[in-house]
């Protein structure tokens, strides 16, 4: 799990870990409560034009990207969404090479 959690911190934008993994989009302080961003309330600092046009944004992306998991950066629930995500959709199986060596996978 540390590795999809840098390629989220990295990369920013949605990931997706695996055809079978919901997309997930760090939205930083965009938000502190995705119940928020999804009415399209804002918080109280910041540019209320920009947050208000990366607020539409992201809620257009939901509307086109059904199941995305949304992470706000302070919300205390965004942890255990990320969690149940990644449980929801367990990895493949790592491919084995047959004759045991697995050195150049």
């Amino acid at each position: 799990m540390a590795g999809a959690l840098q390629g989220l911190a990295f990369e920013g934008g949605v990931e997706r870990f695996g055809p079978d993994r919901p997309p997930l989009l760090m939205v930083g302080d965009l938000t502190y409560d995705k119940g928020l961003l999804a009415e399209g309330r804002l918080p109280g600092v910041g540019s209320k034009r920009q947050m208000r046009a990366a607020t539409q944004m992201v809620n257009r992306l939901r509307t086109r990207l059904p199941g995305l998991v949304v992470l706000p950066a302070h919300d205390p629930a965004a942890g255990e969404r990320l969690a149940a995500a990644l449980a929801d959709h367990p990895e493949p199986q790592a491919l084995a090479d047959p004759t045991g060596d697995d050195r150049d996978l």
